[in-house]
């Protein structure tokens, strides 16, 4: 009799067990062919992925209950959200309850695009090595700005006949340059080019004001999209570095053009870095190659280690121990050399500061190390300055060239944001922090929270 409870109490529980969550489907081309080997995500409440099998099918078993997104991903291929109007689109949100079965989902994928092109110089000879980037328009912050995309053969650089491919490429409208490499050593002898070719957009164009985008569709293959790279009149500019506190000259720098490009930069270090010079024992140099336009000369007492530079391969500094010496200097070029420019030579700078929680106790928000980081805005710097803000608010910033830079702070926790910056009694909040004269005056930064502590 016992047995027999025990069996019906069992038989009970199996009975009783809750119905289990499915979902399946099957991933296809926006022609209805099957993707097999994609991989398919469930995640949320858990994660649970699956390979697509050869007819491009996939199903999740007992899944447990909660709110999920599901994915399909595969090299090649835009990865996919299921519910998603377009593939930039957020994808739907699958509530699953006990018992429910999605079955014979849809998740249809959109292939990626190739892109083959040619770079020439303006005699129309094949260019070796020159860096390709293609880049979508796109609004950042507020702000156009051309953001690259895609994957790039060879490293990035054409071959020995200057032909290029670059693949995996979503459907859109694309501005396509070529940029030259050039050696910038080696300026000290010899007679400066009057003329070179510069980094150029589809099909001849300095910037994109001239240049025509190339529109691309899904899954296709673009060819033909040849690049003549532009030539045009560069000229130099020679000076002297000078130590501004002796006056006496400082041989053995090295100068470089430090001038931002347009478009999408990496703060450490410039986009555009046209030439570098290294300052004779009587403190003379010569930065040759220069373009029209405003340019940053800056002085970098730090050995260059690595001399290839085009508008995509940057420099590489190693840091001398113990350099502490700087400078730099703006200047404009418009239709002849520059010459007789000063570069006075500085110590770097010590910027001190003070960060006051408005309607809080600043201690008790601290969970965690505070920074107070400087951005350059223009320029080039072998770190990103920076200072620990301790319990009592204070913090110091050593290492500070003359920049142009932004203020953030690393670490502050959700609900404390910056109220105001101001530099020796003056608003910089929505301004730049011009240190190009030094780091005079104290940084004050006022944050405020949310909800005070």
């Amino acid at each position: 009799m016992r047995l027999l409870l025990i069996a019906a109490c069992f038989a009970g529980l199996v009975h009783g067990q809750e119905p289990s969550i499915r979902v399946d489907g099957r991933v296809t081309t926006l022609s209805g062919e099957a993707v097999s080997g994609a991989l398919v995500r469930l995640q949320g409440t858990s994660t649970y992925s699956h390979t697509t099998d050869g007819d491009g099918r996939f199903a999740f078993l007992d899944v447990a209950p909660g709110r999920y997104t599901l994915t399909s991903e595969k090299l090649g291929f835009v990865t996919h959200p299921y519910g998603a109007r377009s593939d930039e689109g957020p994808g739907a949100q699958l509530v699953l309850d006990t018992g429910i079965e999605l079955r014979d989902l849809s998740l249809p994928m959109t292939p990626l695009a190739v892109l083959y092109g040619r770079v020439t110089d303006p005699d129309g000879k094949p260019v070796a090595k020159a860096a390709l980037g293609v880049y979508r328009d796109e609004l950042v912050d507020g702000k156009r700005q051309l953001v690259a995309v895609g994957m790039y053969d060879g490293r990035g650089v054409t071959d020995d006949q200057g032909n290029y491919r670059v693949s995996l490429l979503p459907s859109g409208r694309y501005y396509v340059k070529a940029t030259p490499a050039r050696d910038i050593r080696g300026q000290d002898g010899g007679a400066a080019p009057r003329t070179m070719t510069v980094a150029t957009f589809y099909p001849n164009a300095p910037d994109t004001e001239g240049a025509t985008q190339v529109n691309v569709e899904a899954g296709g293959e673009v060819r033909g999209i040849d690049i003549r790279l532009h030539q045009v009149r560069v000229y130099s500019i020679r000076g002297k570095a000078i130590d501004a506190a002796t006056g006496t000259p400082a041989g053995g720098v090295n100068v470089v053009d430090a001038t931002r490009a347009p478009g999408p930069t990496d703060y450490t270090v410039p986009i555009r870095l046209q030439g570098l010079a290294k300052a004779g024992p009587d403190g003379s140099f010569e930065v040759r190659n220069l373009m029209p336009g405003r340019h940053i000369l800056q002085v970098l007492a730090a050995p260059v280690s690595c001399c290839l530079a085009t508008d995509e391969m940057f420099f590489f500094f190693a840091t001398a121990p113990g350099s502490r010496i700087t400078g730099r200097v703006e200047v404009t070029i418009t239709d002849s050399d520059l010459n007789g420019v000063v570069m006075p030579l500085i110590s770097v700078s010590v910027l001190t500061g003070m960060v006051k929680l408005e309607d809080g106790d600043l201690r008790n928000w601290r969970s965690q190390e505070w920074r107070v980081q400087l951005v350059p805005i223009d320029g080039v710097t072998l770190n990103i300055p920076s200072g620990t803000i301790e319990a009592d608010g204070k913090f110091e910033i050593q290492g500070v060239a003359p920049m142009k830079y932004s203020v953030s702070i690393g670490g502050l926790p959700a609900g404390v944001s910056v109220k105001s910056i101001r530099l020796g009694g003056e608003d910089v909040t929505r301004g730049t922090l011009d240190l190009t004269s030094g780091a005079a005056g104290l940084l004050e930064i006022v944050l405020w929270s949310k909800g005070s502590r």
